[in-house]
């Protein structure tokens, strides 16, 4: 009895020092742990502050005028869209712009939010320095390339320095970038385009731009005579470091004037350095009078843009080597026993009179010639149809006018690009060939 009682309390002794090195051993292992996490704490608490300190270090050097350090941008993304966002809900506009600007300075390159920063910048853009009320142009403007949009540099249409300018994707009005002019770089003293122009007529030409350190002399605008003479128009000057703002200029052809010429210049005085920086965006050349038809001279891209696509067997290509208004006319040719219609579809008020006016230049045209023509574009041609007198034969440039007046139960009309088969069929092999040009609709007081 005594040997096994002695025996349970050597047994009890053993577990107990068993027991009690096993909780030293988890007590020494939980401190272990604790170590380790606290220093991964203050590991990852070093890396946020250096990060943080970079991204800091690289937007200051940015504003400082050093390189934009695209590496160093460690801020979300949509962050900064938001806190644009909230600027604009504030009505801090320069805030907001501001803020979107140096989003793209930090090199914050992941979608969506640099594509929405950069539609926003646009936008407020357009809102803080576009004319109050002005009726855009841009699907009547026969200015070619006005947005800066393709050709080597951004400037198809256009000359200058090819050297000096680059199209910018993130300072722009529309579109996928603006044209950037730096004079120090340029050879010119001028960006400039021509194009052609009715005499009589009245046009309009818009435009944005923003300059940086421009010379004190001033940047400035003209259209004048292709041939020389006096300014048909002048835009306000530009100097010093300007925001985003557009500006309108109106002028007549004067008779004898076919074509002219509109130059943004820069102006230097003699030993002044050439300095300075011009971006240019949205430039609109339309007629001053609103007209219903767009596209009307066909200078947009395709050339039928707004029309329908030309019938089968007709061919239809834009003609830079001849036109009467913008730089080039839609020409088609089409068997001579083919009857061409494309039209455009139009709303108009009921009871109101209208004129349809276009050119057009004929070769071998027999039926009943080229024509304008209207007619109901919801019930057909049978509920209303107007047309002018035809063009047929070879003939230059004609100018036809059609006046009318739309019927009470008329709201959309086609105006056609138009040349009938005649009541005959014309049985001659040779195609015939039709030049359109300069199609405008307008609202006319009744006689």
């Amino acid at each position: 009895m005594i040997v096994e009682n002695e025996t349970v309390r050597k047994l009890t002794l053993q577990r107990g020092f068993f027991l009690t090195f096993t909780q030293k051993h988890d007590r020494a292992s939980e401190t272990s742990r604790s170590s380790v996490d606290e220093v991964r704490r203050v590991l990852f608490g070093v890396t946020i502050a250096t990060v943080a300190a970079l991204t800091a270090l690289g937007g200051v050097a940015y504003w400082r005028g050093g390189d934009a350090v695209a590496h160093m941008a460690a801020i979300e993304p949509a962050a900064v869209l938001q806190q644009g966002l909230d600027y604009e809900d504030q009505g801090r506009m320069d805030r907001a712009i501001d803020c979107y600007r140096r989003s793209f300075a930090l090199g914050l390159n992941w979608p969506p939010s640099r594509e929405d920063a950069m539609r926003r910048l646009s936008c407020l853009l357009r809102e803080r320095g576009g004319i109050r009320g002005y009726r855009e142009g841009g699907a009547h403007s026969i200015a070619r390339n006005g947005g800066f949009e393709s050709g080597a540099n951004a400037l198809e249409g256009w000359t200058c320095d090819v050297h000096a300018v680059v199209a910018d994707p993130l300072e722009k009005i529309e579109g996928r970038h603006a044209l950037r002019w730096t004079l120090a770089a340029s050879q010119s003293d001028a960006l400039s385009q021509e194009f052609h122009v009715l005499p009589g007529v009245r046009y309009r030409v818009s435009f944005w731009t923003r300059c940086l350190d421009a010379p004190p002399a001033g940047m400035g605008f003209v259209v004048e005579p292709r041939q020389g003479g006096l300014p048909l128009a002048l835009g306000k000057p530009m100097a010093g470091t300007e925001e985003w703002k557009q500006q309108a200029v109106e002028f007549v052809a004067p008779e004898g004037t076919r074509a002219v010429r509109m130059a943004f210049r820069a102006a230097f005085r003699e030993g002044e350095p050439r300095t300075g920086t011009l971006w240019v965006d949205d430039v609109v050349v339309d007629c001053a009078a609103d007209s219903l038809v767009r596209n009307g001279s066909f200078d947009r891209d395709p050339a039928w843009m707004y029309w329908a696509d030309p019938q089968q067997g007709v061919t239809a290509t834009p003609d830079e080597s001849d036109c009467v208004e913008g730089h080039r006319s839609l020409k088609v040719t089409l068997p001579a026993s083919m009857d061409f219609y494309a039209p455009q579809t139009v709303s108009v008020t009921p009871g109101k009179a209208y004129r349809l006016t276009g050119w057009v230049k004929t070769e071998q045209v027999g039926g009943a010639g080229a024509r304008l023509e209207v007619a109901d574009a919801v019930h057909g041609w049978q509920s209303f149809l107007r047309c002018s007198d035809g063009v047929t034969g070879t003939r230059e440039w004609t100018p036809l006018v059609l006046d009318f007046d739309v019927p009470m139960h008329v709201t959309r009309v086609n105006v056609s690009l138009r040349r009938p088969a005649g009541p005959e069929p014309d049985s001659s092999s040779t195609p015939c060939v039709i030049w359109f040009d300069a199609y405008t609709l307008e609202a006319r007081r009744p006689a």
